[in-house]
Order: structure tokens, then C-alpha cells, then sequence
């Protein structure tokens, strides 16, 4: 079975872009949870202040199909929308571990 790697990117104002990280936090935190989530980070790009970086890594493409599917808790808030989004989704043949 392939690793599914999703990765991209996410342009905001830059006065806004700590929110749009701040807003993935409990995103994060829940698939962080999930037993086929390998990693998964939405974070500020130290050289752009527009971007966001998007990496997430799943062993099992039906627990991402589900996490994808899952709706957002009553209660809390979602997300901000950023101003423009490019996430491609990679399949992984073949993992080495260079470190640990």
C-alpha cells in the first residue's frame, strides 16, 4: 500500500496569516489522533508572510477519505478561508527512513 503524502500551500494578507495557522490547530490536533495519520502541520512559511504550508502523510487512503468527510464539531470555529490555495496529493511507492 502507498503512503499518501498532501502537500501545498495556502496565500493569506499577511496581518492574517497567524489566524489561518492558529485556525488549523484543532485540525491538526484530531488528525494528529487518528492511527493512519503519519504527520500533519499547517504552518507559517518563515520566508514568504503570505504563505502557509500545508504537509499531512497518511498510511490508509479510506481513514483520510473519512477524516476528509468528518464535519467540523458544533461549537467550534473553522478555519479561516485563505485568499488562494494550490494542495496536490502525492502517492509513496517506497518510504526510507533516513533518520529517527
Amino acid at each position: 500500500m502507498s503512503a499518501i503524502v498532501v502537500a501545498g500551500w495556502m496565500r493569506v494578507d499577511p496581518a492574517r496569516r497567524g489566524d489561518l495557522v492558529e485556525g488549523h490547530r484543532y485540525v491538526m490536533e484530531l488528525a494528529r489522533q487518528e492511527p493512519a495519520c503519519i504527520d500533519f502541520v499547517v504552518s507559517a512559511d518563515p520566508v514568504d508572510d503570505s504563505r502557509v504550508c500545508l504537509l499531512e502523510i497518511w498510511d490508509d487512503r479510506a481513514a483520510l477519505e473519512a477524516f476528509r468527510a468528518r464535519p467540523f464539531p458544533e461549537g467550534r470555529t473553522a478555519p479561516p478561508e485563505p485568499d488562494e490555495i494550490s494542495v496536490r496529493e502525492y502517492l509513496a511507492d517506497e518510504v526510507r527512513t533516513l533518520a529517527d
